[in-house]
């Protein structure tokens, strides 16, 4: 399929000799000494090939990022998209891929009775959504990260029980209003890591405060897990383009009902190649 692949094959010295292939079809059954290990050109018949798929393949080719249209038209005006806030991450432009959107974003609760397609939906906090589609070639993938919706909304379920949602609601508030928090909101985020790594361990933690890197991401989504790209640095506008926009997407007052998440999206991938991903999404 275009995907470029590397062999590799090693060998293994063992008094003198070079042993069957490490990577042979019949397990080795003597201790093997990892600094005997020799480089071997040609691949004997025995050897079984690994294949190492280059980085770009590995991830999306394109992602996506919702947003208002006012926010939308401040990109326009600066000439990039520039980095957000979130309490847990930190500075980073957050993106999603539109087959692990629908196929999997639908299934998980977000703790407010949403789940978190919707809730993604909704935080764009617009009656005018757009959708812009970013090439992941224009991007520095060294840069661009990803994040388990999963383990972030069980984390965040945990935190709620322990603190109060009252607690959390605050020092989001303070977050989202100054980009920066009080001495006691300090403690309160001090206290919540702590109280992160003691309950879900400190490979959790990690994940959740810096991410793994998005060539891992067919990892995440082979165990069928919601997972969310991060970017940390700009992205020119000019490397971005604009494929929807809808009206009134999250509006309550639509004959008397909000719009469903597959509604919203008919209308923002219309006549789009992307369109035909609606087939994973239901309601």
């Amino acid at each position: 399929m275009g995907i470029q692949k590397v062999a590799i094959n090693f060998m293994v010295e063992r008094g003198g000799k070079l042993a069957k292939s490490l990577l042979c079809s019949k397990p080795i059954q003597k201790p093997i000494n990892f600094k005997g290990l020799k480089y071997v050109p040609a691949l004997e018949k025995d050897t079984v090939q690994l294949s190492k798929v280059v980085g770009k393949h590995k991830i999306p080719r394109f992602i996506y990022h919702i947003t208002s249209k006012q926010n939308y038209e401040k990109m326009l005006e600066d000439g990039v998209i520039n980095l957000s806030y979130d309490p847990a991450f930190g500075n980073g432009i957050f993106f999603t891929d539109i087959q692990n959107l629908f196929k999997e974003w639908n299934k998980f609760d977000n703790n407010r009775g949403k789940n978190l397609l919707e809730h993604l939906l909704h935080h764009c906090g617009c009656n005018d959504a757009v959708l812009l589609r970013i090439p992941t070639s224009k991007l520095n993938i060294e840069n661009l990260l990803i994040r388990s919706q999963k383990r972030l909304f069980a984390a965040q379920k945990g935190v709620i029980q322990e603190y109060g949602e009252d607690a959390i609601n605050r020092y989001s508030m303070e977050l989202l209003k100054t980009g920066k928090y009080k001495s006691s909101e300090q403690a309160l985020f001090d206290s919540i890591l702590h109280f992160i790594e003691k309950k879900y361990g400190a490979e959790t933690l990690n994940h959740l405060t810096n991410g793994d890197k998005a060539i891992f991401a067919n990892l995440y989504k082979q165990r069928k897990e919601a997972i969310e790209y991060i970017y940390k640095d700009k992205i020119n506008i000019s490397d971005v383009e604009k494929i929807g926009e809808c009206s009134n997407t999250w509006s309550t007052q639509r004959i008397g009902e909000k719009s469903t998440p597959r509604e919203i999206f008919e209308i923002l991938l219309k006549g789009t190649k992307e369109q035909k991903n609606l087939i994973y999404l239901n309601g």
